[in-house]
């Protein structure tokens, strides 16, 4: 039994997060998925309050963003009440998306400004000349980083490992040497990234400050079980061995041969699941999971023939008709200022197989030696979850149309079957 524990390790956390939950916008933004579904159900593509359609509710942060109150006039509807993009943010709950471009995503500040107006100095250079409606720090705790990152370096990142390892030794016996190792082991991090704990340019981020356990997961290069094995075995034909070959020309061909092989089976490496849906803040939001449990997701990962020359890593029946993820399982999180699971799964799992043939004879006053390596013996292809340059874990994302789909293999592959000869001689 082994365990470990690593601290202080680089990683980095956006302290602009996206608030949306103690200024109140997550409930504003509800009260605008209920003014949009009323005065679309009245013909109006728009979440405006002042439609005339009886049942709508105000929306005092959204008048103030598109300067329905303040002094710089209101923008036009495709920019503000009845913009697509918004729209659509309001349709699939992405209370974090819409917050984030009302703060300043894309340098666009103009919603920010109308709602704090000269407080904020970039605005009162615009020529906002009063105070807005809204402090300044609203959505972000430092507004002149409006709509970016403001990432902290730390070293409170951490990577826990527990193993039980197990090794086998046989010294020369019986014409058989052997070496067989096995590894169960579980490790976890709040630092998922492929770089060197050292790199701190290449730090891990995280996906929220609020909740840090949603950052937690394997650590890239992890492997639940590993188990690898080389050895020798002497066949027992020809001269000095247990079955003598008596005649000259048939030992020369048929005794002294030497069997070897490397044989390596380990599970798969992790990655996790996205959706691509920002509920919460400005980053993903993870995936809903439904009618299954994470065990029973993971036993459905498994490679078999797919679509186009492809290969999935999944069980047909979690995608969809589309391509992307089975709605009846897997979801994209909708529920306004919530985010849902980070759900964490191993890919593919590995195995090669190596043998090697190989004879010693000597004749002449020489010592000759015969080898046939073939490498890849069973000409497996192990693939993998991510693309050909990364052999750690990634993510998937569930509303991809190739959900479930790879084309890469690992790059510990050695390719097809390879058979090599060699043939030594020494006097």
């Amino acid at each position: 039994m082994r365990a470990s524990i690593v601290l202080h390790l680089w990683r980095y956390y956006d302290i602009n997060e996206v608030n949306v939950i103690e200024n109140g916008f997550a409930q504003e933004f509800r009260n605008a998925q209920r003014n949009l579904a009323i005065n679309q159900a009245a013909g109006i593509n728009s979440f405006a309050p002042n439609t005339g359609v009886p049942g709508l509710s105000p929306l005092p942060i959204f008048d103030a963003a598109f300067g329905e109150r303040g002094t710089q006039g209101a923008l036009l509807p495709a920019s503000g009440y009845a913009n697509g993009t918004f729209i659509t943010n309001l349709q699939q709950g992405e209370a974090g998306a819409l917050a984030n471009a009302l703060a300043g995503a894309n340098g666009n500040s103009s919603y920010l400004c109308r709602m704090v107006g000269s407080a904020l100095g970039p605005c009162a250079a615009l020529g906002y000349t009063a105070p807005g409606p809204y402090p300044i720090n609203f959505f972000q705790v430092n507004p002149f980083a409006a709509g970016r990152a403001e990432n902290l370096l730390t070293d409170d990142g951490w990577s826990r490992y527990n193993g039980l390892q197990l090794q086998y030794r046989q010294r020369y016996a019986g014409s058989l040497t052997m070496v067989a190792n096995y590894t169960y082991a579980r490790t976890w991090t709040n630092r998922y990234s492929d770089s060197p704990a050292t790199q701190v340019s290449t730090a891990g981020s995280i996906w929220t400050v609020r909740d840090d356990s949603f950052n937690e997961g394997p650590v890239e290069y992890s492997l639940r079980h590993a188990f690898q094995s080389y050895w020798t075995y002497d066949l027992p034909f020809g001269a000095g061995r247990r079955i003598v070959i008596d005649n000259p020309v048939a030992n020369a061909l048929g005794g002294g041969w030497t069997v070897s092989g490397v044989i390596r089976i380990q599970s798969g490496r992790p990655f996790y699941l996205t959706s691509g849906r920002l509920t919460f803040n400005q980053y993903d939001s993870g995936v809903v999971l439904n009618g299954l449990s994470v065990e029973d997701l993971q036993r459905m990962i498994d490679v078999r023939p797919g679509p186009n020359g492809t290969e999935l890593f999944v069980d047909p029946r979690l995608i969809g008709a589309d391509g992307r993820a089975n709605p009846q399982v897997l979801l994209s999180p909708t529920t306004p200022g919530e985010h849902g699971q980070r759900i964490w799964l191993y890919g593919p799992r590995f195995w090669n197989v190596d043998l090697g043939l190989a004879k010693r004879f000597k004749a002449g006053g020489g010592t000759f030696s015969v080898e046939a390596l073939f490498l890849d013996l069973f000409n497996n292809t192990n693939f993998l979850v991510g693309n050909q340059s990364n052999d750690f874990g990634f993510n998937v994302n569930i509303n991809s149309t190739t959900f479930g789909q790879t084309t890469s293999t690992t790059q510990t592959t050695v390719g097809p079957r390879n058979v090599q000869l060699r043939f030594l001689a020494s006097w």
